[in-house]
């Protein structure tokens, strides 16, 4: 969620498999569709979006796992930066 195709793509480029919201669901999904789409497809959700990790953490489920960004900046260079750091390749 609020993550920008060119950042899908730098994703995808390290091999992970990684999708858009917008490319499974409907523009208009609800979080509660989408965190029970990334349940059912046992996918982690990237968001930017701090109202994610609530409901998840509410649920007592143990899928999905959401990584949530607090970053100063949406800029793309420094959301892929980040990113390169902390996950695994």
């Amino acid at each position: 969620m609020h993550i920008s195709p060119p950042t899908v793509d730098f994703l995808r480029s390290f091999g992970h498999d990684a999708v858009r919201v917008d490319e499974v669901l409907s523009a208009g999904a609800t979080d509660e569709e989408i965190i029970d789409w990334a349940a059912q497809d046992r996918r982690t959700i990237l968001t930017r979006d701090l109202d994610f990790s609530a409901p998840i953490a509410l649920s007592g489920k143990a899928t999905p796992s959401v990584i949530s960004l607090q970053l100063s900046s949406s800029r793309t260079d420094l959301v892929n930066a980040g990113l390169e750091k902390v996950l695994p390749r």
